[in-house]
């Protein structure tokens, strides 16, 4: 992505990667990048990059999906046993 961001293919770009800090945990980091001003070739001459850690949002989003999973799976079984129970009434 950058290669294309220097070719000035794209303006703007967002990209999430992974790093290991220091006592070797990971963190995960989300990079935005936009380019503000170009020269006359095209090319850029700023840009603008703001780095976020992100962990503790993709540790909850990665929770709830479980969850989810857990409450489809208890819907499933809840819903057979009700069908269940109208068919022999």
């Amino acid at each position: 992505m950058t290669v294309q961001s220097i070719d000035g293919k794209i303006s703007a770009y967002e990209v999430a990667f992974r790093v290991y800090t220091k006592s070797n945990k990971i963190k995960w980091v989300q990079q935005l990048s936009k380019t503000i001003s170009i020269d006359k070739e095209g090319k850029p001459r700023r840009i603008i990059e703001i780095y976020m850690d992100i962990t503790a949002q993709l540790t909850i989003n990665i929770d709830l999906e479980k969850k989810n999973k857990k409450l489809r799976e208890l819907s499933s079984v809840a819903s057979y046993y009700m069908q269940a129970y109208i068919r022999r009434n």
